[in-house]
Formats: structure tokens, C-alpha cells, sequence
């Protein structure tokens, strides 16, 4: 993505198979150094194990310390569920 004509990056997480519970979704945006630069928590209600839920993350980037320090390079988008120590699913996007 081109950083001048970038307001934001939105990520969508497709979770299949979930326990019908409620559920706690964490989304940890990386920066190319590998910072943890913000964190966005949400809540996920599975009613059905076969039914897909899917969740967007939004990431801002126009106005932002991503924008004004010009934060370039490889990010990553890390997914854990329930307090998991491991990302469940990972993604990584460039910022040029």
C-alpha cells in the first residue's frame, strides 16, 4: 500500500469450527521492527461450530504516528482467541 494514499488497512479474520461460546478475539498489529504497535480486542459469539464468523480489524494510517513518522516497511497482524500465547492465524502487508 502506498503510504500517502493510505487512510487505513483492514484486515478480515475468518474463524471455521468455533466451540458455540463466546469467544475473545485479540488482534496485534506489528510494526516492520516487530513492536507491538496497537492492539484491538473484540468479542465473538459462535452460536454454531459449523457456521463461519468473520471479523475486520481496522487499522488507521492517515493522521497517525504511522503516517507522520512514515512507519515503512513489513507489517504483521498477529490473531490469538481465549487468551491464546500463540497466534491462532498471522498476516503481514507492506506499507511503501
Amino acid at each position: 500500500f502506498a503510504l500517502a494514499r493510505t487512510a487505513s488497512v483492514t484486515c478480515t479474520v475468518t474463524w471455521t469450527g468455533l466451540t458455540p461460546t463466546v469467544h475473545q478475539q485479540q488482534a496485534v498489529f506489528l510494526t516492520p521492527r516487530a513492536a507491538r504497535f496497537q492492539t484491538f480486542r473484540s468479542t465473538i459469539p459462535a452460536t454454531a461450530a459449523s457456521t463461519p464468523i468473520q471479523t475486520s480489524i481496522e487499522l488507521p494510517v492517515d493522521g497517525t504516528h504511522i503516517s507522520e513518522f512514515a512507519l515503512v516497511g513489513s507489517w504483521s497482524l498477529e490473531v490469538r482467541l481465549d487468551g491464546s500465547a500463540h497466534p491462532m492465524t498471522s498476516a503481514s502487508f507492506v506499507l511503501q
